[in-house]
């Protein structure tokens, strides 16, 4: 039976541990069968511009950029919401392919229907 997993991402890419690492589990929990949501929340919105995680790497991790690559190919949903984006002055226009933004009621949802959430 696969589980269903929310793996919360608060940290900005600035923190290259801290958002690679949550990538990195969510791919291997993805390629043993889970189905896999990512929320950038926060700083973690960060990551949803274009190219802001192209120069992201963590030693004995893949780069960002190949992990959500990765990612995305297994179907993984990434979401985001507007005011963490709106703070940081994120065009909403100007975000890699596949983000939605969300409400919070989507993510209380998404909490509500899923095996486990990570926070990282």
């Amino acid at each position: 039976m696969s589980k269903k997993l929310a793996f919360i991402i608060t940290h900005g890419p600035d923190e290259t541990e801290k958002v690679t690492v949550p990538f990195t589990m969510a791919v291997a929990c993805q390629a043993l069968g889970s189905e896999v949501v990512i929320g950038l929340q926060g700083a973690g919105a960060g990551i949803a511009a274009i190219g802001a995680a192209d120069e992201v790497s963590f030693p004995g991790c893949a780069p960002l950029r190949e992990l959500i690559d990765i990612f995305r190919s297994y179907k993984g949903r990434m979401l985001t919401c507007g005011p963490p984006l709106d703070f940081r002055k994120i065009d909403r226009d100007k975000l890699i392919d596949g983000v939605e933004i969300v409400d919070a009621e989507a993510f209380a949802e998404l909490y509500n229907n899923v095996d486990s959430v990570l926070v990282y």
